[in-house]
């Protein structure tokens, strides 16, 4: 009994780990996204004063 609660424990540890890692990974997209949008927005800013 002592084992099997062991290995459900590391299922769900695993499956807590992979699901970290897939939002950093989606944070890392947005920031990506939200960086490139910005020095667009500047670019677009500053042809508009030239």
């Amino acid at each position: 009994m002592n084992e099997k609660f062991i290995r459900e424990a590391l299922i769900e540890l695993g499956r807590k780990d992979d699901l970290g890692k897939k939002e950093l990974e989606q944070k890392n997209k947005c920031k990506k996204f939200c960086d490139f949008l910005f020095k667009l927005k500047n670019k677009l800013v500053f042809w508009r004063k030239k």
